[in-house]
């Protein structure tokens, strides 16, 4: 099982409920804790061995669903970075998921830069279609 943190992100496609939707098909499903901020996060990571970071206008494509597990078996590995797709041509990378013994920055970044992670390539982070 995984904690999901989500972080509002204060824009018009919010969806608490899409995001949770989509990130909770992970096989093993995810325990989702709403938080403010990365201060909440490194206070209430819970039981689970991974826990994520998302914001509430994002969703996963479904080969990161079936990719993810996989990594998440990986001996050793603390951290895994994601893409997030801006448009058609433009991408940016962010660390998502972390073991639980990880803490976080204010920019929900690990709080020391040498840690084992791995990019994950198989899929996309997306974000919800405006409502207006």
């Amino acid at each position: 099982m995984l904690t999901l943190f989500v972080v509002p992100s204060r824009k018009d496609n919010a969806s608490l409920e899409k995001t949770t939707d989509s990130f909770c098909k992970i096989k093993g499903g995810c325990n989702v804790v709403p938080v403010e901020s990365w201060r909440e996060v490194n206070e209430c990571k819970g039981k689970d061995e991974w826990f994520g970071v998302v914001w509430d206008n994002e969703y996963i494509d479904d080969h990161l669903i079936d990719a993810l597990p996989i990594y998440f078996l990986y001996h050793g590995l603390e951290a895994l970075i994601l893409y997030k797709k801006i448009s058609m041509v433009d991408a940016i990378w962010r660390y998502r998921f972390f073991k639980r013994s990880i803490y976080l920055k204010e920019d929900f970044a690990p709080n020391y830069m040498w840690i084992n992670k791995e990019i994950v390539l198989d899929g996309w982070i997306l974000e919800h279609e405006h409502t207006s």
